[in-house]
């Protein structure tokens, strides 16, 4: 056990709360065909357990809606925002230049 385990012995809960929590995330991933879809029994409970850090991005990108307005995006869409993003911080930059 760690120095800061030793200092606040609730670390040592928390780890094993976490490591339930995490097998708990895990079974739920591989039994569920759609994991994230909200109307299923039992993932609103899991969600207020507590989501694991390695899955917080991904469930925060399913809940926000993220996941579905990439879906609905047409192919080569985020690239062309990427170009379009590169070609106004390249008009800027020249504006701030004195050869402008």
């Amino acid at each position: 056990m760690g120095a800061l385990s030793m200092l606040n012995p609730m670390n040592a809960v928390d780890g094993v709360q976490d490591k339930r929590q995490q097998l708990k995330w895990d079974d739920w991933m591989q039994k569920e065909k759609e994991p994230f879809n909200k109307s299923k029994e039992g993932l609103e409970e899991l969600v207020r357990d507590g989501i694991p850090d390695d899955l917080r991005a991904k469930v925060w990108f399913e809940f926000s809606g993220g996941a579905a307005k990439k879906a609905a995006a047409p192919d080569g869409h985020y690239a062309h925002l990427l170009e379009v993003k590169h070609t106004l911080n390249f008009c800027v930059n020249m504006a701030g230049t004195e050869g402008w």
